[in-house]
């Protein structure tokens, strides 16, 4: 079954399986990224079925959380769209934290290889606002999160990272914020320290509660409109009085009735704010 020829069928199975082994719930995910991100799995692990792949993940639980990891999409870069970081920088956090004494709630939800969680650090440390953030991060993996606690990064990415970095005008040599062994790199952990970490299969189950800011980018496209409607209204019931939401620049309100609980800040890079 190598090949982009996984059916319909085998995408059903399988999702109605994973719910019961892992709970996870795969049922709103656009099919075609689904598929492709689950072919590429099962070509890298001999796996030459739907059957023996659900096999295989009631036997190990290991390989099930390795899948989970594998076909949750990932950041791409530090400081991507260095016009956003700027908005947070100069518009945001500023307005937000003017508006009240205690800490700023901010949540970023899905997060694989942490680029957007240790760039919105740098960013916090650097305007000195990162002690009065209270900052949570959730992902639907556990080796996502084991991954980003270790901050290791492709050494690839560092000439992409810095170049963004000098794009959003960062206020330090962005080489102290990472270092280089061998092909690796490794982000200094300790941007990170103050972060909360809540795993979470869904997005949807205890989410937290009372937050100021939500940074969901480039997230959307991977699922079909009933889970990008649902996500919306929960993102909206977690948020206190006032509250910015980011999403990616592909990404827009406009598909959706939200005109009476979100007002557009900037439509090019899909920065929205609550209705109180």
């Amino acid at each position: 079954m190598y090949g982009f020829n996984l059916t319909d069928q085998d995408l059903n199975k399988l999702t109605f399986r994973l719910k019961e082994l892992c709970d996870v719930d795969y049922s709103n995910y656009a099919k075609s990224a689904f598929r492709i991100s689950l072919n590429s799995f099962m070509q890298s692990h001999a796996i030459y079925s739907i059957d023996e792949l659900i096999f295989r993940l009631a036997k190990d639980p290991l390989l099930a959380e390795f899948m989970i990891k594998d076909i949750a999409i990932e950041d791409s870069e530090a400081f991507r769209d260095t016009l956003v970081w700027k908005i947070i920088r100069f518009d945001i956090i500023k307005e937000l934290y003017e508006k009240r004494e205690e800490k700023l709630r901010i949540w970023i939800p899905g997060c694989t290889t942490g680029d957007e969680l240790y760039s919105l650090c740098i960013l916090l440390k650097e305007n000195f606002f990162m002690d009065k953030v209270e900052l949570m991060a959730s992902s639907i993996s556990e080796k996502y999160i084991e991954l980003i606690k270790t901050g290791m990064f492709s050494i690839k990415k560092s000439e992409i990272n810095q170049a963004n970095y000098l794009r959003y005008k960062g206020k330090a040599d962005f080489k102290n914020y990472y270092t280089v062994s061998g092909n690796k790199a490794h982000w200094d952990t300790s941007l990170i320290e103050q972060v909360r970490f809540l795993p979470a299969r869904t997005l949807f189950k205890s989410p937290p509660e009372n937050i100021q800011f939500i940074f969901f980018r480039n997230r959307m496209l991977y699922y079909n409109y009933h889970l990008q409607l649902q996500l919306l209204n929960t993102f909206y019931q977690c948020f206190s009085n006032d509250g910015f939401l980011i999403l990616g620049a592909k990404e827009t309100l406009s598909n959706f009735n939200m005109k009476a609980k979100y007002a557009t800040v900037n439509e090019n890079e899909s920065v929205y704010k609550k209705i109180s």
